[in-house]
């Protein structure tokens, strides 16, 4: 692997994670929407999103949680911050692991579309490229544009 490349995921990996923190506040919507866009953007293999989305996750719930220590939310009672800690550690590790699973998923997506593009492209025809027809004047048949004769059950019949 490249150092460029390396570089590359690193810069898509954070990149994930601060949105991954900046849409913790959505239940799920938020791990699944950034998990799925940074597995997009990665387009690597599945281990490698699977460990992207993990490390963003997991860079992103810390962000999340540092924000939370800095806010003073320490004063609490201990009581109240046992189970807010235990909230805290039961819905980003859940979050995590979505998010990974959604990164895997944006990967494979990215690939579908790569992988599909060539069938895609063959499937529509190019613009011009198909035959063209016009319609016989006396018996209202499709002909080729470069036919004189329409040649039906009723017998020949010729322009002019």
């Amino acid at each position: 692997m490249d150092l460029k490349r390396l570089f590359l995921d690193a810069c898509i990996v954070l990149f994930g994670s601060l949105l991954f923190a900046s849409l913790s506040w959505l239940p799920v919507a938020g791990a699944i929407a950034s998990g799925f866009i940074t597995g997009y953007l990665l387009r690597s293999g599945l281990r490698k999103s699977l460990i992207g989305g993990l490390s963003s996750g997991a860079i992103g719930s810390m962000i999340v949680l540092y924000s939370a220590l800095n806010l003073g939310l320490t004063g609490l009672s201990p009581l109240s911050l046992i189970i807010g800690s235990w909230l805290f550690i039961l819905y980003f590790t859940l979050a995590v692991v979505v998010n990974a699973i959604a990164c895997a998923v944006g990967c494979m997506y990215s690939s579908i579309n790569m992988i599909a593009y060539p069938f895609l492209k063959n499937i529509i025809p190019p613009s011009g490229s198909g035959i063209l027809y016009s319609i016989c004047p006396i018996c209202g048949r499709g002909i080729h544009v470069g036919a004189d004769c329409c040649i039906n059950s009723a017998g020949v019949h010729c322009d002019g």
